[in-house]
């Protein structure tokens, strides 16, 4: 997404010097140094008619990810940004008997990484404008440049079978589990 010039790209960063690496020649990037968990680092980061692409979660911290959706859906409110897209998960749906899960499914979650997802979605839902799309994808495993940690975690997984493997095995039973290329999930959020 960041090498399509068509687009400015404006990134809330906690520190710019990081990531400017990253994204060093790419002119349509922009770097905002701020946090999601500090509403007063927001200023200035969106604009109206600014569409935000919110991928961001902060692992094994529940509370504050209801606080950094919280800011981000004020910030996005007071400036009338035009749409809001947000990556979740298809976890959202808990572990099902059913065989496809579709967006219309309910949402079953159990785990807390599953319930913190789905809350994030329910905050959305009730809490953005009314004027603001939002559009949530919910891709499975992804994989791609820069991500191997799903292959290695499947071929580890059956180098070293243990009681947990058939535990997991048994629980999600014949659901397909499809890998996602990032370029995928990229072109979704394009669309």
């Amino acid at each position: 997404l960041a090498k399509n010039t068509d687009y400015e790209i404006i990134l809330l960063a906690r520190n710019k010097n990081k990531y400017s690496i990253l994204f060093k020649g790419l002119k349509n990037v922009i770097l905002h140094e701020g946090d999601l968990l500090d509403p007063d680092s927001m200023k200035g980061f969106l604009t109206e008619g600014t569409i935000v692409i919110h991928l961001a979660y902060l692992s094994g911290h529940t509370a504050d990810n209801i606080t950094a959706t919280h800011n981000i859906v004020a910030t996005s409110n007071s400036v009338q940004i035009s749409q809001f897209i947000h990556c979740s998960t298809a976890v959202v749906h808990g572990f099902s008997s059913e065989k496809l899960i579709t967006e219309n499914s309910p949402t079953n979650p159990r785990g807390v990484y599953q319930k913190n997802k789905a809350m994030i979605e329910r905050i959305l839902d009730k809490n953005l404008l009314l004027s603001i799309p939002l559009k949530i994808v919910r891709p499975t495993e992804i994989f791609g440049v820069g991500n191997n940690s799903i292959i290695n975690k499947i071929i580890l997984r059956y180098q070293n079978p243990s009681i947990a493997l058939h535990i997991y095995n048994f629980l999600l039973y014949n659901r397909r589990c499809n890998l996602v290329c990032v370029q995928n999930v990229v072109h979704a959020i394009e669309f």
